[in-house]
């Protein structure tokens, strides 16, 4: 998690170091290289006992390359702490809405190849639609290429019209495109839309209509290649000034116009949030796996 605007503070005591925020900050943990302190042979600014605000304490040993985890702490507080590993998620699968056709544009074409190696380089998997063609072949195709990992779910009456891709790590097949939502939806911890078609619309709205009412947490993001979802955005602004999206019920969603920002955006919104909020759950899965 990257934490900005904070200035390192070394403690009059052995081996400790203090952060003070320079802003307010929610719980958090904090890892940090010794050597980078060792090295350095002051602080940055000088410790002040009478300095005011939260403060992280970390003891630290005198080793190479050991991490020490904090989180927001009382400074005349000695008693030991534990890190909130809650706040931080990491993020593991990241499901992608997409057409099954290539689109007009070659830049559609290329921003799914890159999505999907930019995925198995990051080692997260990749949950999609299942299919071989379009962009969702190109994207699940670059995955696998590139070493990651790939979970196709598709229902069954679409497994020759999409021309099913068997290559995938998991593949699941249900038994309507409710389940297969449903499913993809458990499955993922995030959510792109690249550019597509009517049902690739569906699927992205249905998940900012979920999280506008608080179903869920989970970061959307919007692959805007070349402007592909425009449109979609002046829309909104549209409902938002005729009051149709009113003010505490907002559409929230993250854009990238270029494919190669998509995951670190998307790791960057998930280390925000604690892991509860974008949890897996397969608890209520009813599948047939192949």
């Amino acid at each position: 998690m990257q934490l900005p605007n904070f200035i390192f503070i070394v403690g009059t005591e052995p081996y400790s170091i203090y952060f003070k925020s320079l802003k307010a900050v929610d719980s958090f943990c904090l890892s940090v290289w010794i050597s980078l302190f060792l090295t350095a042979g002051q602080a940055i600014a000088p410790f002040n006992g009478s300095e005011t605000g939260d403060f992280v304490r970390i003891g630290l040993e005198i080793a190479p390359n050991v991490i020490a985890w904090g989180k927001p702490c009382n400074f005349l507080d000695p008693a030991p702490f534990q890190c909130d590993t809650d706040s931080m998620a990491k993020l593991e699968k990241i499901c992608v809405y997409c057409g099954s056709g290539r689109g007009n544009d070659p830049a559609y074409a290329k921003a799914a190849e890159i999505l999907g190696q930019s995925l198995a380089e990051a080692d997260i998997e990749l949950v999609y639609g299942g299919g071989s063609v379009g962009l969702m072949g190109i994207t699940a195709k670059s995955v696998l290429d590139h070493g990651g990992r790939v979970t196709g779910i598709i229902p069954g009456f679409l497994q020759q019209r999409e021309a099913m891709l068997d290559d995938v790590q998991e593949l699941i097949i249900t038994e309507d495109m409710h389940e297969r939502k449903r499913l993809m939806f458990n499955h993922a911890q995030a959510f792109v839309a690249l550019p597509g078609g009517i049902g690739t619309l569906e699927e992205l709205v249905e998940m900012l209509t979920w999280a506008q009412l608080g179903r869920h947490k989970k970061p959307v993001l919007l692959a805007n290649i070349n402007g592909f979802w425009d449109p979609l955005t002046v829309l909104l602004n549209h409902m938002r000034a005729e009051e149709f999206i009113r003010t505490g019920m907002d559409v929230g969603f993250l854009a990238a116009s270029k494919a190669e920002d998509i995951v670190p955006m998307l790791v960057e919104a998930a280390a925000s949030l604690p892991d509860s909020d974008i949890g897996l759950d397969h608890n209520s899965d009813k599948m047939k796996r192949l």
